[in-house]
């Protein structure tokens, strides 16, 4: 930890302030983020359909992965996941979309047709 620290401070007219910043280790231990889960854990989509689900807890910060990007893709908007159907290829009609907070993952599986136009 930094023992004293001076900032200083110039506005648009050129007047300037100090401040001096002092730190001291703190004794009780940051809380624990609170729980990561995903919901639903489950969605049916059709061809060129979205659909979302809601992420909460975990990190905060929400990155996501599916068994078939070539047929679905996963996005992250905050904390609402986007789930979509492409709307062309051909795939397996079950995808997983992992969704991770950095530390933890969730699963959410996508029901949707092997075939679009």
């Amino acid at each position: 930890c930094m023992s004293n620290a001076t900032i200083v401070i110039t506005d648009a007219r050129g007047g300037r302030g100090t401040v001096t910043v002092t730190t001291e280790e703190g004794s009780v231990d940051p809380p624990a983020p609170a729980a990561f889960s995903v919901a639903p854990t489950t969605i049916t989509l059709g061809c060129n359909q979205s659909g979302s689900v809601t992420a909460v807890g975990g990190t905060g910060s929400y990155f996501t992965n599916s068994t078939s990007p070539n047929t679905v893709v996963a996005t992250p908007f905050g904390n609402a996941i986007s789930i979509t159907r492409l709307n062309s290829g051909t795939g397996p009609t079950s995808v997983i979309i992992s969704v991770s907070d950095g530390r933890e993952i969730q699963e959410v599986t996508a029901t949707v047709p092997a075939t679009c136009p």
